[in-house]
């Protein structure tokens, strides 16, 4: 019995307590996150790309968990071909502004895997954003604080 009542005591505390939080995963507004900008593919190898490069803003009103964003970005060639690849912020970017995408900030992206394929050899190339489309897999919302 006092097993009971103290565990119902602790809940209802920390009920209270999470209550008046300002911050959290609990319906936050949403962050908006798109690219913008060049893809920037660094140090080809017979046309594939392993380091890579872009940037993306939140245009949202909430804040993204810049840790945890995680995406695929696609890359198609004159030709038609396309590759798929993985992205996410650096430990180093994500941690630049307090671990969140702030509503209006932008943020470089980098490779976490698979490589992009682009035609010519062994060079560095800057892409346009009509070559690219990327997309976010994996995005937690957070209220700004």
């Amino acid at each position: 019995m006092k097993l009971k009542t103290l565990v119902i005591s602790l809940v209802t505390v920390l009920t209270a307590a999470c209550a008046g939080m300002p911050t959290g995963p609990y319906n936050p507004p949403k962050a908006v996150i798109s690219a913008v900008g060049n893809l920037s593919l660094d140090s080809c190898l017979a046309n594939r790309c392993s380091n890579f490069h872009f940037s993306l803003t939140n245009s949202g009103v909430g804040c993204a968990n810049a840790l945890d964003l995680r995406g695929t970005i696609t890359l198609t060639t004159a030709a038609g071909t396309k590759s798929t690849a993985t992205w996410k912020f650096t430990d180093k970017e994500a941690f630049s502004t307090g671990g969140f995408l702030q509503p209006g900030e932008t943020k470089t992206a980098s490779p976490d895997s698979g490589t992009l394929l682009w035609p010519g050899g062994e060079s560095a190339y800057t892409l346009p954003a009509s070559v690219y489309k990327v997309v976010v897999t994996k995005q937690i919302n957070w209220r700004c604080v």
